[in-house]
């Protein structure tokens, strides 16, 4: 099923029990480092399975705990707890041991993921990249980069998301 726009959230909409995603697709394949951003409101409650923002691959995907609604990036927890219907702008720098993601523009947080490049740029939003752990939330913004942001865009992305 297709996700909707909510027009009071100014989001698009996505429900885990109607199993909603979509995917984006690119001219070639992402290479490290690469920089995901996505502004989302989490789900009013949590349950069932993960949720998963973005599929980016099989080993990368940016998600939530099933029950806690802690964040997960490529299957590494980060201890970050959620609250519920609440909203975020998190930037993660996929660069295999040198990753890092980065919450409402507070921290820096290190974390080492796989080495593994994105790949296929086929990413799904809202599911993994199987297609299952759907999200149950909605979704502002998303934006990616394989050249990598400079300092002042990097400050310019924050600004703009409202952080």
């Amino acid at each position: 099923n297709s996700p909707t726009f909510d027009g009071a959230k100014q989001a698009v909409r996505l429900t885990k029990t109607d199993n909603e995603r979509f995917t984006i697709q690119a001219a070639s394949s992402y290479t490290r480092p690469f920089e995901f951003w996505i502004t989302f409101t989490t789900p009013p409650s949590w349950s069932g399975s993960a949720h998963t923002l973005v599929g980016l691959s099989g080993t990368h995907r940016i998600a939530l705990a099933a029950t806690t609604g802690n964040l997960l990036i490529s299957g590494v927890a980060t201890g970050q707890a959620m609250a519920n219907d609440t909203q975020y702008t998190l930037r993660v720098v996929f660069n295999g041991a040198s990753s890092s993601w980065t919450l409402n523009n507070g921290t820096v947080n290190s974390i080492s993921l796989s080495s593994t490049d994105i790949g296929t740029p086929n990413f799904r939003v809202g599911s993994n990249f199987s297609n299952s752990e759907h999200y149950d939330g909605w979704i502002k913004y998303l934006f990616s980069s394989d050249a990598g942001l400079s300092a002042g865009d990097v400050t310019d992305m924050w600004t703009w998301s409202g952080n």
